[in-house]
């Protein structure tokens, strides 16, 4: 993605007996920690791609939904989504008329069940599409637009359905959720329901892509995470251990120590004199069998318990 966010409402009248219209849309919006309330008084179709794990109601009942999904929420439903544990990023669309139900039809896309979309740049290709048409032209076309849109979803569809690009893109996007979520510790169940894919052969691609079984990968993050923490005195070794996933102290004292060799009191006291030099990404994800001096050995065995 290029990191550009932006938000956009056509200043249009609301005319619902139309070909089709788009009237607001935005780009990797960020939210801050919560759930956002729609009442069902909403009469047009709404569109969210969601960046990060998040939640959302349908038919009266909270989910989950994975980061790389669609959810679509259909004219005159509640809506109900976001992330009441931390910050989010979504992309959205609002659209209406006669085209839209059955362009979603068309690529199986159903409102309140998640759909495994393309990846984040074919999202903001789509809505920029969109965006320019609207934005450019004196008069924007209707059906131009709703060409884009059509498209946009059958690019999605293709891509989401390549067999050659979901295992590697469904890898890319829980590689990127197992960095950034240092702080809670997830299962390969989890991690495989996540992804799309059986734990077994999660497990395997995982391994030969990353060079790690995928909780495995996710504990060396955590630790570095907690390497990371450990230098800042001010916070406790128990909060260290709190914020990286471990409510036991001494579980984590032990995984840690088991990682990096040393325990987290005589780690702090080591990077107190001197600076801490993180390992390179790249020497964290050699296979096993090319680092066989690594203190990083020492939790082998875990590989084994994930077969």
């Amino acid at each position: 993605m290029t990191g550009l966010i932006y938000r956009y409402a056509w200043d249009a009248p609301r005319k619902h007996d139309v070909e089709f219209a788009v009237y607001s849309h935005a780009v990797e919006e960020k939210m801050p920690a919560g759930l956002l309330h729609y009442t069902a008084h909403v009469d047009d179709w709404l569109l969210i791609y969601f960046h990060d794990v998040a939640r959302f109601e349908a038919h009266g009942e909270w989910k989950s939904v994975p980061p790389g999904h669609l959810v679509v929420w259909a004219p005159g439903q509640a809506r109900s989504y976001g992330n009441a544990d931390g910050e989010w990023t979504h992309s959205w669309i609002q659209v209406t008329g006669r085209r839209v139900l059955p362009l979603l039809k068309s690529v199986s896309i159903s409102a309140g069940t998640p759909w495994r979309a393309g990846g984040p740049q074919l999202i903001e290709h789509g809505i920029r599409q969109m965006h320019t048409e609207l934005t450019t032209p004196a008069n924007p076309s209707t059906r131009i637009l709703g060409n884009c849109f059509e498209n946009w979803l059958l690019m999605l569809a293709r891509d989401a359905n390549d067999p050659e690009l979901v295992p590697n893109r469904r890898l890319r996007s829980l590689k990127s959720l197992l960095d950034m979520q240092t702080g809670t510790p997830l299962t390969l169940q989890a991690m495989a329901s996540i992804a799309g894919i059986s734990p077994s052969h999660l497990s395997a691609l995982f391994r030969k892509t990353y060079g790690h079984a995928p909780v495995t990968y996710h504990i060396l993050r955590r630790i570095d995470a907690a390497r990371y923490l450990l230098v800042n005195r001010s916070i406790s070794i128990s909060e260290v251990a709190d914020r990286t996933g471990y409510p036991d102290l001494q579980a984590f004292s032990r995984m840690f120590k088991r990682v990096v060799g040393v325990s987290p009191r005589a780690y702090r006291e080591q990077t107190s004199q001197v600076r801490m030099q993180q390992l390179p990404l790249q020497d964290k994800l050699l296979p096993e069998r090319r680092v066989t001096n690594s203190p990083r050995n020492r939790i082998r065995h875990l590989m084994h318990t994930q077969r």
